[in-house]
């Protein structure tokens, strides 16, 4: 038989509170448990690809074209899932989204860290993306410039007569008294690196520069200025460094594109949880 204090306690409205409560909490696990994903379907009806398209024309002030449109809808089936597997409180709060998205990230990147590469891993690593770690190009050359604005129609035919005159072999012409000056340019550059030139004289330039055969005059080279002729006397060829010289900024790199590829995977093996239905992007 019960207690008379047990008996007592058993009357206590606190206690029929605390009973109440328990039972809904369980009936709330016995339901939400037998359906961890309702409705596993994602549907990106017009309207929402409407937002999305209204999203891009207010911030980049056009309208997006079929392949960003495709990478937008892309972008918002992989958010979904993300919201859906942390069990979203609000699916319209872009706050929560983004927030619940990044903690799934952050969860996948912590239940499974990348492990420490192989010296095999970081020399492959290297060797496919050589191109991000080679030394810049540094280029020995003298121009003359010619000025378009005071040469008028005539700076093309200038350029060729000027430069007949220093291909002439052994003149005594004096390259630095020919062209035309101009303050921010200097006559001759000695190791000047591919990127200095490039915030000097432009992209094109500079790309066109470093083609010319050394030991030679050439031209013209158009730049931001004018028209150049140029003489090439010294290349020093970017070289990719041995893995030891750079080993920590490969190491880095490497870990971030392993940590992307684990995600994309891990994206990918929940996206196949759902039925994804989204709109066809180009047809009337």
């Amino acid at each position: 038989m019960l207690s008379s204090k047990l008996k007592a306690a058993l009357k206590e409205p606190l206690v029929h509170f605390i009973f109440l409560g328990a039972l809904i909490f369980i009936g709330y696990e016995f339901v939400r448990s037998g359906d961890d994903h309702p409705g596993a379907e994602i549907v990106v009806s017009d309207a929402r690809t409407a937002s999305m398209v209204q999203t891009f024309i207010r911030t980049w002030q056009r309208p997006p074209t079929e392949s960003e449109l495709s990478r937008l809808i892309d972008d918002y089936i992989k958010t979904e899932i993300f919201v859906r597997e942390a069990l979203a409180l609000d699916r319209d709060d872009l706050i929560i989204r983004r927030r619940l998205r990044q903690k799934m990230e952050f969860f996948f990147d912590e239940s499974a860290p990348v492990s420490d590469p192989t010296e095999q891993e970081l020399s492959a690593f290297l060797a496919q993306h050589a191109d991000q770690y080679r030394t810049d190009t540094r280029v020995t050359f003298s121009h003359v410039y010619l000025d378009p604005q005071r040469r008028g129609a005539a700076t093309k035919a200038d350029a060729k007569r000027l430069l007949k005159e220093l291909g002439v072999p052994d003149s005594n012409v004096d390259p630095l008294a020919l062209g035309d000056s101009i303050m921010v340019l200097k006559p001759r550059w000695e190791g000047a690196t591919q990127s200095e030139l490039v915030g000097v004289f432009g992209t094109i330039f500079t790309n066109a520069l470093v083609q010319q055969p050394p030991g030679q005059w050439a031209g013209p080279l158009a730049s931001a200025y004018g028209e150049h002729l140029v003489k090439i006397d010294a290349f020093d060829w970017g070289v990719v460094p041995k893995l030891e010289r750079v080993r920590s900024q490969v190491e880095r790199d490497w870990r971030v594109r392993a940590r992307q590829a684990r995600q994309e995977a891990t994206y990918q093996r929940l996206l196949k949880k759902y039925r994804v239905e989204r709109p066809q992007i180009g047809q009337p």
